[in-house]
């Protein structure tokens, strides 16, 4: 099996467009990336506490 990846790269324009923001939107996009990374941990914290709970009660299985 052979996997390829594919880089999609955005128009220089719209690159270039989301660089250049007013004062009280760089402010707003800087929140709104904030709360998305912190969404993403909660996230990844759940899914590890997850994987953990269940390897305990496999192990709880196992030892009976």
């Amino acid at each position: 099996m052979t996997s390829q990846i594919r880089v999609v790269k955005k128009p220089k324009k719209a690159r270039g467009s989301l660089r250049v923001a007013p004062d009280g939107n760089a402010k707003n996009e800087q929140q709104r990336n904030r709360e998305m990374v912190g969404v993403i941990k909660g996230w990844v914290e759940e899914f590890k506490l997850r994987a953990v709970s269940r390897s305990e009660a496999a192990l709880a299985l196992l030892n009976k």
